[in-house]
């Protein structure tokens, strides 16, 4: 564990912008969260706002009512919100600034990447904070180009995809490893993003980060690292963004380089890109299973389900009418656990190395 945090997700707390935050405040290794800094919702806890927050995390106002309020001063201030563009709006540059002034470390993702800025780097030879960049690319020199050593790799694979780029793949990821862990499966999640770098994923490759001629290499070579050694008889494998998705097609290598025996599809039945008369997304999910089985030569076990914004009437109903469309186990993993998930990703697993052996 890095330390302890503060996450800075103004106006985007319990949002699909605030995917960071929502993670983080969820699960992670890499800090102790003492809190979640958004005023739209301060005095509230960070469970009140989203679903499965196991932890009493509260959200303040600002970073001066956090510190003052836990009677501590973080070891990092981390930037948990997710603009569209993926750059860091202006008005938010003077909490990294008094952060960095009050010595606090700053973690974050955002563009321009922090330690390119004109500003923050000088600010930290001021104080004893040091600033991280999150996906900082590699030198090209640095990057590996595939091998086909992934051949070589003994562990069942399992890759989690969806339909649009935020729907909980990465939260489905991290609960199917863990539950598969419970059971006494020797597994691993493999990490594709920057919320799995934050959230302390040991494996993770940060694909959006990497010039796009290395990018199966790269996952190549994360895949092959954690088989050289952990040797775990199951990887579960986070999707990013989405086949079809024409501004993130991120996941294509989940499907093609990372050779999955099992796919879990994950799915918004309200996500605001569905056409108005595509109830459930119905015809965008058959799309997506048909195209990530023709690619990958493995099946879709699993529809997995993010329901936030849902009311629950309307979740039931689209879960029964997608379960009777493609008669796929249909599943919520927070609202429902994991255990049915677990047993068809396990039950698909042993039918595919019965079938290689």
């Amino acid at each position: 564990m890095d330390g302890t945090a503060l996450i800075y997700c103004e106006g985007a707390f319990g949002r699909p912008e605030g995917k960071t935050a929502n993670g983080l405040v969820r699960f992670g290794r890499r800090y102790e969260i003492l809190g979640v800094i958004d005023s739209e919702h301060s005095g509230r806890l960070a469970g009140d706002i989203i679903s499965g927050v196991a932890k009493a995390i509260p959200v303040f106002s600002s970073l001066h009512q956090g510190i003052e309020a836990l009677r501590r001063r973080p070891d990092y201030l981390v930037i948990g919100f997710n603009p569209p563009d993926g750059r860091m709006p202006p008005q938010h540059r003077k909490v990294i600034r008094d952060a960095l002034k009050n010595g606090i470390s700053v973690d974050s993702a955002l563009k321009p990447y922090i330690v390119d800025d004109a500003e923050f780097p000088g600010l930290t030879m001021q104080s004893s904070a040091k600033i991280r960049a999150v996906g900082y690319p590699k030198p090209l020199a640095q990057l590996r180009s595939y091998t086909g050593e992934i051949q070589e790799v003994g562990s069942a694979r399992v890759a989690v995809v969806g339909t649009h780029s935020v729907v909980g793949k990465r939260t489905t990821t991290v609960r199917l490893t863990e539950a598969l862990q419970a059971d006494g499966i020797s597994t691993v999640m493999i990490g594709t993003g920057e919320t799995s770098w934050f959230q302390g994923i040991r494996w993770t490759v940060i694909l959006d980060a990497i010039v796009h001629k290395y990018v199966a290499g790269e996952l190549e070579g994360v895949i092959v690292d954690a088989w050289r050694s952990v040797r775990p008889d199951v990887m579960v494998l986070e999707g990013q963004g989405s086949v079809l998705n024409p501004s993130n097609p991120s996941g294509l290598e989940l499907l093609t380089t990372a050779r999955p025996s099992a796919i879990v599809m994950q799915h918004a039945p309200t996500h605001s890109s569905l056409e108005a008369d595509d109830r459930f997304g119905m015809r965008t999910l058959e799309r997506h299973i048909r195209t990530a089985e023709l690619l990958s030569g493995a099946p879709v076990v699993a529809i997995t389900l993010g329901p936030e914004g849902n009311s629950p009437e309307f979740f039931g109903e689209a879960t029964t009418a997608l379960r009777s469309q493609f008669g796929l186990l249909v599943t919520d993993v927070i609202a429902d656990g994991t255990q049915a998930l677990t047993g068809v990703v396990r039950d698909s697993i042993q039918l595919s190395i019965d079938a290689a052996s």
